[in-house]
């Protein structure tokens, strides 16, 4: 079996649907999973939150995505 991206697209997201990181706050240490405005889903683990992004992935291999990308998030 070939292996695919999973991939989320119903309707044309939010302007804006992801503005502040405060919701995020408490879940820092946590897994989460995001789906990003180009239909990308991931699924890491939530190492820090800034004023206009996310930080994720493991020390040393890390993931910034800026909230302004984010279409829904939640927690794994």
């Amino acid at each position: 079996m070939i292996p695919t991206v999973m991939l989320r697209r119903s309707t044309a997201p939010a302007r804006r649907p992801v503005a502040d990181p405060r919701a995020c706050i408490p879940f820092i240490g946590t897994p989460l999973v995001l789906v990003l405005r180009n239909g990308l889903v991931l699924h890491l683990l939530l190492l820090a939150a800034g004023p206009f992004d996310l930080l994720l992935g493991w020390p040393g291999n890390e993931v910034l995505v800026h909230l302004h990308a984010i279409t829904l998030w939640e927690v794994a």
